[in-house]
């Protein structure tokens, strides 16, 4: 139900909103809403996903914030995939995580043999 300027009086709203009721009554106390866990990860933590999800990878992860990450990653379930494959193959390992404790990634994704094309090592 609506009042004059568009205010909803019906009861449960008044009450939600912590606005007395017509008989006088005192305001409705809300509780707090716990806190939200702590949604930063390490470089570590996304290093172990990550190898979770590509268990013969070589995975280095940096990170400056706990919550935007550069990685690269060498794994030889990279051959004959293209790079959107790759970073899909990446982001499984990571999981719901992917877009709450990791905000955002950046992948440099290899097969072995691009990596040592590319100058690194082994």
């Amino acid at each position: 139900m609506r009042a004059q300027g568009g205010q909803c009086t019906t009861a449960c709203h008044r009450a939600a909103s912590g606005a007395t009721d017509s008989r006088g009554a005192g305001r409705v106390k809300l509780r707090a809403l716990p806190a939200a866990p702590d949604p930063s990860m390490t470089a570590d933590e996304v290093t172990l996903l990550i190898r979770t999800g590509l268990p013969d990878a070589e995975v280095r992860v940096l990170t400056d914030d706990d919550t935007h990450f550069e990685t690269v990653v060498v794994a030889g379930q990279f051959e004959g995939k293209r790079t959107l494959q790759r970073h899909q193959m990446v982001y499984a390992g990571l999981g719901p995580r992917m877009g709450r404790e990791v905000h955002a990634l950046s992948i440099q994704a290899f097969t072995p043999d691009e990596w040592r094309a590319a100058g690194g090592a082994g």
